[in-house]
C-alpha cells in the first residue's frame, strides 16, 4: 500500500544494536564508569604479589605410566598432609587449608620435575614458604616409602618364622620316621622345599634392608623474589570490560522490553510504507514558528524538502493530490508537517490549499497568524461562507482554518458536504493538504475516503510500536493508499554544526547526508536525501518572519 517500499532485513540486525548503543549511549556509559570505579576501589586494596619456586626432581621411573606418576606426585605436594608438615616448617598460625590457597604445583611436559610455586604479599614468606612445601612433599615420600618398606619387612618376618615352624615339625617326621619309608622320603621333600622358600624370604629381607630410599630431590631451591606482580591493573581492566558489557546488555535489554519504534526501518516495516522525510527538531523563538520560514537552510528544512519530493513523486505516478495528514497520537507534529509542507511545495510554484479539519483542537491557523473564524465548520453548517485567507508573500497558498469547534465533529465531517468541499477544492489547487486529528479519535477515519493518501507522522521520542500498528489497521480499514511516514524530532548532534546557528549550506551537504542516514536508521542503508527540489531562496527565505501575516481573504 502507498509507495513501494525497498525490501528491509530483520529490525534485530547488526545495525539495530548499534542504534540500541547510541540511544543508550549514556546508560552504557554509567555502567561502565561505575564497574570502573569499583574496579579501582578493590584495586587500591591489593598489594603486591611475590612469587617463588622449587623444582623438584621426581623418581617417577621411565616407563610409560611415568606420566600418570608425576600427576599423581604433583595432587601429593598440594595435599593437606603435606601442607600440616609446612605449617608445622613454617610455624605458621593459619590452618593448612589457608596455605595450600598459595600453592601451585605444575608438571613441565616431557620431563620428570615438578615446580612447587608458593606466592605470598611478602617476599621472604614466599620464598620460605616454596621451599617448607618442597622440603614437606620429600620428608612426606620419605616416610611414606620408610613405612613401606618396614611394612614389606613385617610381612617377610612373619611369613619366615611361619616356614621355620613347619620346617621343624618336618624335621622332626623325619626323626621318628623308619629310615628309608615313605613317610620320610615325603617329610624330607617337604623339609628341603621349606628350605628354599626360608632362603627365599631371607634374600627379599636382605633386600629391603639394603634398599635405598629415594623420594626425590630439590634440583633448584626457591630464591627470594625481587619483583612482585600486582593484579592492580588486571583488575582494574576487568571491572572496565564487565562494567562495557553490562552496560551494552542493560541497552539491550531496554530496547527489548520497549515498545518504541528504534529505527527507521522498524517504522517502515510496521507501517509497510517508506519513510519520506527526518525531520530534527529546530529551536525557534516561538512555538509557532514556521521552520521553513525562520530556518529555511535548516536541516529540519531540508526533511520538509525530502517530504515534498516525495509528494511530487506520488502525485505524479498515482496523481495523489488531496493528502490527509495525521498522527497515531497527539502532539507528533501533524500541524507544523502540513503547515511546512504546503509553504515548500508553494515555494516550487505549486498551488497548494491547506485546510485545518482538526475541529477538536485546531492549531494550524496559527502557524500564519489568520483568525479562526469563519471557517470549515461555519461552512460545513452553513452559518456561513467562509474565506480562505492567502499568507503575504505566498500567492499560491490559501488556508482554510476550522472555525469554531462543533459539538459534533465527526458526524459533521461525515457529512456529503465534506466531500463536495473537497472534490471542489482538489479541482481549484495542485494539492489540497488536510490537517486532521490525530487516529485516537475517528475523525480522520471519516475523512479519509475523500482524500487521495494519507500522511503519517511519528514523533521519533514517543512513537511506539503499538501506535503505529493501530494507525496502520485503522487506515487498511479506511482503504486509503498511506502515502508515507514523516519522523519528527529526530535527535541529531550534527544538526547544530552547519554553518551559523540554523543554516545549511551545500558545502555541508555531506554533514547532512551522513547524519540524515544515521539519525533513526539502525541499518544505515536508507536511500539518502532526496535532490531538493527548487531554490533556498525561496518566499519563504525572502519573507524572513516565523509566522506569515493574514493576508487577504479570497
Amino acid at each position: 500500500m502507498g509507495l513501494e517500499t525497498p525490501p528491509t532485513e530483520s529490525v534485530r540486525d547488526v545495525g539495530h544494536y548499534l542504534s540500541a548503543f547510541r540511544s543508550h549511549k549514556w546508560t552504557i556509559a554509567a555502567v561502565t564508569v561505575a564497574g570502573l570505579g569499583i574496579a579501582t576501589l578493590l584495586a587500591m586494596r591489593q598489594s603486591s604479589t611475590f612469587s617463588s619456586a622449587a623444582t623438584v626432581l621426581v623418581n617417577a621411573g621411565e616407563d610409560a605410566q611415568a606420566t600418570d606418576r608425576l600427576q599423581t606426585e604433583a595432587r601429593i605436594a598440594s595435599s593437606t598432609a603435606v601442607a600440616n608438615l609446612a605449617k608445622d616448617r613454617l610455624a605458621s598460625p593459619k590452618p593448612a587449608e589457608d596455605l595450600l590457597k598459595n600453592v601451585t604445583v605444575s608438571v613441565p611436559p616431557d620431563t620428570t620435575l615438578m615446580v612447587i610455586t608458593y606466592s605470598d604479599s611478602d617476599a621472604l614468606a614466599a620464598q620460605r614458604g616454596a621451599e617448607a612445601f618442597a622440603e614437606s612433599y620429600l620428608e612426606l615420600k620419605d616416610t611414606l616409602a620408610r613405612e613401606a618398606n618396614e611394612v614389606a619387612r613385617q610381612q617377610y618376618l612373619e611369613r619366615r618364622t611361619g616356614l621355620r615352624d613347619q620346617l621343624a615339625r618336618a624335621n622332626r617326621a623325619i626323626a621318628r620316621s623308619e629310615e628309608g619309608s615313605a613317610e620320610q622320603l615325603d617329610a624330607q621333600a617337604r623339609a628341603s622345599f621349606l628350605e628354599a622358600q626360608i632362603s627365599n624370604v631371607e634374600d627379599q629381607l636382605q633386600l629391603l634392608s639394603s634398599e635405598v630410599i629415594d623420594p626425590g630431590q630439590v634440583i633448584s631451591p626457591p630464591v627470594l623474589p625481587k619483583d612482585g606482580s600486582n593484579p592492580r591493573r588486571n583488575i582494574i581492566l576487568a571491572g572496565l570490560l564487565m562494567g562495557l558489557i553490562l552496560g551494552c546488555v542493560l541497552a539491550l535489554l531496554r530496547v527489548a522490553f520497549s515498545k518504541r519504534v528504534t529505527g527507521r526501518d522498524e517504522l517502515e516495516r510496521l507501517l509497510d510504507a517508506p519513510t519520506l522525510a527526518m525531520v530534527p527538531a529546530v529551536s525557534t523563538r516561538r512555538p509557532r514558528d514556521l521552520t521553513m520560514v525562520v530556518a529555511p537552510l535548516s536541516m529540519a528544512a531540508e526533511g520538509y524538502r525530502n517530504l515534498r519530493v516525495g509528494v511530487l513523486q506520488a502525485a505524479a505516478k498515482h496523481d495523489w493530490r488531496s493528502i490527509l495528514i495525521t498522527s497515531g497520537l497527539p502532539g507528533e507534529g501533524k500541524s507544523s508537517t502540513a503547515a511546512n509542507l504546503a509553504v515548500a511545495l508553494v515555494e516550487v510554484g505549486k498551488r497548494v490549499i491547506l485546510v485545518s479539519a482538526d475541529l477538536r483542537r485546531p492549531r494550524l491557523h496559527t502557524f500564519f497568524g489568520a483568525d479562526n473564524e469563519p471557517g470549515l465548520a461555519e461552512r460545513l453548517t452553513g452559518e456561513a461562507l467562509a474565506d480562505m485567507v492567502t499568507p503575504d508573500g505566498y500567492p499560491n497558498l490559501r488556508i482554510l482554518p476550522s472555525g469554531r469547534p462543533p459539538p459534533n465533529p465527526a458526524e459533521l465531517l461525515q457529512g456529503s458536504s465534506f466531500s463536495a468541499l473537497l472534490k471542489d477544492l482538489r479541482d481549484a489547487a495542485d494539492f489540497v493538504i488536510v490537517d486532521s486529528p490525530p487516529l485516537v479519535v475517528s475523525d480522520a477515519l471519516v475523512m479519509a475516503p475523500f482524500v487521495d493518501a494519507v500522511l503519517l507522522v511519528a514523533d521519533a521520542r514517543s512513537a511506539s510500536e503499538a501506535s503505529i500498528v493501530y494507525a496502520r489497521t485503522m487506515l487498511e480499514r479506511s482503504d486509503v493508499p498511506i502515502l508515507g511516514a514523516v519522523v519528527t524530532n529526530v535527535r541529531s548532534r550534527e544538526a547544530r554544526a552547519t554553518y551559523g546557528d540554523q543554516s545549511f549550506p551545500y558545502t555541508d551537504s555531506e554533514t547532512y547526508v551522513r547524519t540524515w542516514s544515521r539519525s533513526l536508521t539502525p541499518s544505515g542503508r536508507s536511500s539518502g536525501p532526496a535532490t531538493v527540489s527548487g531554490s533556498h531562496d525561496g518566499p519563504a527565505a525572502r519573507h524572513g518572519r516565523g509566522t506569515l501575516g493574514k493576508g487577504k481573504a479570497v
